[in-house]
């Protein structure tokens, strides 16, 4: 006697959930006007004389193993295709408002993470691994993104395996 079943089974992998958290602040700082604050405008510039903040709430962020991480921006208009654009960490302890930050009191403490070549209407920079809740971006040509004021804000969005599906 035989202790076997035979059938056929179809095994299905779990969902993927992906989440997005948009940006909560963003601003951009200018070197020729240092204390003059772009907090409010539906741009966030990035060139030789400016720098841009971006700020996330990750509060909720699931403690999962995540498929991917990615910082994405919006380029309105037509993409330039110069140059890379330089995506830094802020350290954990730099303070900074979206009404607030002025290039005069920017947050110096940063770290280089990743950069990608524009050209795109969409960036879209790889942080696993790096995912934080303040970034600044810099290049060497003049870049321009949607803040979140426009409606197409930078935003960070998540993949993983959502095994609590099948429960």
């Amino acid at each position: 006697m035989s202790s076997f079943i035979q059938g056929r089974f179809d095994v299905f992998p779990p969902p993927i959930t992906v989440l997005r958290f948009p940006a909560v602040k963003d601003a951009f700082v200018n070197a020729h006007i240092p204390t003059l604050n772009y907090g409010d405008t539906t741009d966030l510039l990035v060139g030789p004389q400016y720098e841009s903040f971006l700020g996330f709430d990750l509060a909720v962020l699931p403690d999962e193993e995540f498929l991917y991480v990615k910082l994405v921006l919006n380029v309105p208009g037509i993409p330039k295709e110069e140059d890379d654009i330089l995506l830094r960490a802020l350290d954990g302890e730099a303070r900074w408002s979206e009404t607030g930050v002025t290039y005069a009191n920017r947050p110096l403490e940063r770290r280089g993470l990743s950069s990608q070549v524009g050209g795109t209407k969409r960036i879209e920079f790889d942080i696993s691994g790096e995912l934080h809740a303040d970034y600044d971006l810099t290049g060497s040509s003049l870049h321009r993104f949607a803040s979140k004021e426009s409606g197409q804000g930078p935003y960070i969005e998540v993949a993983y395996l959502d095994y609590e599906a099948f429960r």
